[in-house]
């Protein structure tokens, strides 16, 4: 379980963001990240669970896309907000309307979204026709918000990023609205919206209506927090991380490329640094055409064990800066850099050509003796009940991310925010555990 953060009014604010949400969830309006007994006892496994269920995000890179939709052309309101702003269309008569949106919508594309389409042109007509309606961009930024305090919950990034982020979102909400029912409103919509577009939901609107009526008659609401107070956080700068990148038709055309080799400093079976690292990073480089992964490879000592591994990238030379806040909300072990190679950068540009240091996690290695113990040692102990029991005293603190098989040791390779406390963590348990005897513990990162 992740350790409680003394809160202030700016997290209280935050909370405030998406309290419907965490009322209706039983979480904890009154704590960043945590949620109330009996939900907390199952601590960051619940929490992953219920993000990968909802949103489908397993890892860092996973919820850096989807944060970077929410704040983009991904969000809800970036189509509804156009539709809206069509008055024409949406003043026709039924009839008519009708034949104009199968006219416009005429060509199936490729992934087969025509009927989809229309029917949400359709909803958002049907909204408009009973009430007036305005953006929902508040919809987008709060779940946005959200998704940042849970990446967090979930242990996929740490504390300052996800707090300098949610700041970053909640600034972008005062500027865009005037008050806490201003935003609610919008974010209400928003909801309706998506209720409407996902009919076998099993949630209401009266029931976010009702929790958000909770909240404000809280005692120390996040609702009686001024709207526009200043959102800040001791020691936090807050950075956007490319979140709003600019995803116009001009910039989404072919750039001028550049090589750049991401020089990771752990020690990662191939399929490891692929499942941790690659699939993630591809993803999210081809999913806002910054550019794509073209290679990789593993350096080993003469024992055959890893100790590093670089990922060779292609990257539109515009990208740089979004590229560099998207790595750094990823969680890379301490040591670590990336370098662009300088033959494929343009004379006028201004890029880095020093190599870039990143990462922020510590990294502890531990070696089993597999020869020198009693064979009854051997027998009688269980290496996956060793992983186990190591993985739950390291909950929060530190995670397993890949290991390896020599001749006379094993090595387990755990990465996490500190070395000293993740030593601290399992001491005991390797000074009792037998299989753990003349084993040896090392920082590698």
């Amino acid at each position: 379980m992740c350790k409680k953060i003394k809160m202030t009014d700016t997290m209280l604010w935050l909370n405030g963001t998406y309290a419907g949400i965490i009322v209706e969830n039983g979480g904890d309006i009154f704590s960043y990240g945590t949620r109330k007994k009996p939900f907390q006892l199952f601590g960051r496994r619940s929490e992953r669970t219920s993000l990968k269920a909802w949103w489908g995000i397993t890892n860092t890179a996973e919820l850096f896309a989807q944060l970077q939709a929410k704040c983009g052309e991904g969000g809800l309101h970036h189509f509804f907000d156009e539709v809206l702003l069509r008055k024409e269309l949406m003043e026709l008569p039924e009839e008519q309307f009708h034949e104009e949106i199968q006219k416009e919508f005429n060509e199936e594309d490729d992934s087969g979204l025509r009927g989809q389409v229309i029917r949400d042109v359709q909803i958002i007509r049907e909204m408009a026709q009973e009430k007036a309606l305005g953006t929902i961009i508040a919809y987008d930024y709060c779940l946005a918000i959200m998704l940042c305090i849970r990446g967090y919950a979930c242990g996929y990034i740490p504390f300052e990023r996800s707090i300098g982020m949610a700041i970053v979102i909640a600034k972008r909400l005062q500027e865009h609205f005037r008050s806490w029912d201003e935003m609610n409103e919008s974010y209400l919509t928003g909801y309706e919206y998506w209720l409407r577009q996902n009919e076998d939901a099993d949630q209401s609107l009266e029931d976010r209506i009702k929790a958000l009526d909770e909240v404000r008659d809280m005692e120390n609401s996040p609702f009686s927090l001024p709207w526009d107070m200043e959102l800040c956080h001791p020691g936090i700068i807050p950075i956007d991380y490319g979140l709003f990148s600019d995803n116009t038709t001009a910039q989404k055309e072919a750039k001028s490329m550049v090589h750049i080799t991401l020089h990771l400093n752990a020690r990662l079976r191939p399929i490891d640094r692929r499942e941790l690292y690659e699939d993630g990073v591809d993803e999210t480089l081809k999913k806002y055409r910054m550019g794509e992964i073209v290679g990789g490879g593993t350096a080993q000592g003469k024992n055959g064990e890893v100790e590093y591994c670089d990922i060779e990238i292609s990257l539109k030379e515009d990208a740089i800066e979004a590229f560099i806040g998207f790595i750094n909300s990823v969680p890379i072990p301490k040591g670590s850099y990336f370098k662009i190679d300088e033959a494929t950068i343009s004379e006028k540009s201004c890029l880095q050509r020093d190599k870039i240091d990143v990462g922020q996690l510590e990294g502890l290695a531990l070696y089993l003796n597999g020869v020198d113990l009693p064979e009854e040692v051997y027998k009688s102990c269980d290496i996956n009940y060793l992983v186990e029991e190591l993985d739950k005293l390291l909950e929060c603190c530190g995670q397993l991310f890949s290991y390896f098989e020599g001749n006379t040791e094993t090595a387990l390779y755990f990465y996490g925010e500190s070395f000293d406390k993740m030593k601290d963590r399992i001491n005991s348990f390797t000074e009792d555990y037998p299989l753990c005897r003349q084993c040896r513990i090392i920082q590698i990162a």
